[in-house]
């Protein structure tokens, strides 16, 4: 009576044993499961960071071209301003003669 006693302690740990082990084989698949899933999150916003770096790198390239397009048409503007200017003052010395 006694060995089956024991025998059912012994079977009943090691049941305990197994549904524990069994806990943790399913926490493990779930881990591994986590894991595939943020290593493919991962990717994907490495991939969108990527074309988010190409994107900034285009645009400061179009926004270069275009400072200095601006830049110079100001100082087209300028120099068309000068030349208006001496124009204005040349024709208040002088009179035009005509014909020529």
């Amino acid at each position: 009576m006694a060995d089956l006693k024991a025998e059912k302690v012994h079977l009943q740990s090691l049941a305990n044993e197994k549904a524990h082990s069994d806990k943790l084989k399913k926490r493990l698949e779930d881990m591994k499961k986590t894991i595939s899933e943020k290593e493919t999150e991962c990717e994907e916003s490495k991939r969108e960071y990527d074309a988010m770096v190409e994107s900034n790198r285009k645009f400061y390239e179009l926004y270069n071209k275009f400072r200095e397009m601006y830049v110079k048409v100001e100082e087209l503007e300028r120099s068309k301003q000068d030349t208006l200017g001496t124009l204005r003052e040349l024709k208040s010395k002088y009179r035009e003669i005509p014909g020529i």
